[in-house]
């Protein structure tokens, strides 16, 4: 997970009341929503955060960044 990936959460940041247009994520956002709420909101973004590994580094599922949870 690198910026590329963090210029997607942005689009498809909704805040904790969900998105406007559809209910709950937008198509394509649902891995964002990483607590299963229906919204992507800043509790989300720490969550991507702390899988963040990089430019260009592909997050290894078997090794994962300290405090990321999948």
């Amino acid at each position: 997970m690198d910026q590329g990936d963090f210029s997607v959460i942005q689009n498809c940041f909704t805040g904790p009341v969900g998105g406007s247009f559809w209910p709950g994520v937008a198509p394509g956002c649902e891995r964002y929503d990483r607590d299963r709420d229906d919204d992507v909101d800043s509790l989300d973004v720490v969550e991507f955060e702390n899988c963040a590994t990089g430019p260009g580094v592909l997050l290894d599922e078997t090794s994962l960044p300290t405090d990321c949870s999948l």
